[in-house]
């Protein structure tokens, strides 16, 4: 641990499946490290260890445990998470999992979190959120699912032609044709 942080004091196992390829293992070893104030997020690896911290306070927000697998790969199969209220307000493991994703695969390796994220499909809510297709509705927000926004759109402003034909091109592009 780096004298400049705080350790998690409340941390919460979180399940997830993620996979790095051996050019991912190495970037990370780069970690990232705050240049300007608009940079959030501290990340560095010890012992096989992702820590992630805050840029500003130093609080620990995620931790995870990279494995060496078989195939040459490696893998994450838990987070934790900061349960501590006065450190990281979040309470919804799904978030979690997203924002953890985020910050490794788009600020640490400069990838697509689709690269690190075993098998999983991404959506985006209406909001422009990503998140897993395994879940119901996008973490983020509590608004509906894209299909459900553009099914209410429809059927509330039916006689909008410009409407009903943007949201059926949008339910074709996003849902494909209908057999």
């Amino acid at each position: 641990m780096r004298e400049d942080t705080v350790p998690m004091d409340n941390p919460r196992r979180i399940p997830v499946n993620m996979r790095l390829r051996p050019e991912h293992y190495e970037k990370l070893m780069s970690g990232l490290k705050p240049e300007m104030m608009e940079d959030k997020w501290l990340v560095y690896v010890e012992n096989d260890v992702i820590h992630c911290h805050r840029s500003w306070t130093g609080y620990e927000t995620y931790r995870a445990q990279i494995h060496k697998d078989d195939n040459s790969s490696y893998v994450i199969t838990e987070i934790l998470a900061e349960r501590n209220a006065e450190k990281y307000t979040n309470t919804n493991d799904d978030k979690d999992i997203m924002s953890f994703s985020r910050v490794i695969a788009w600020l640490v390796l400069r990838t697509g979190v689709e690269d690190i994220m075993g098998g999983s499909e991404f959506l985006r809510c209406p909001k422009g959120h990503v998140y897993d297709s395994k879940l119901k509705k996008c973490p983020y927000c509590d608004g509906l699912t894209i299909n459900e926004e553009l099914e209410k759109l429809l059927d509330n402003d039916k006689e909008n032609d410009t409407v009903k034909n943007l949201g059926n091109i949008a339910m074709c592009y996003l849902m494909g044709p209908k057999e």
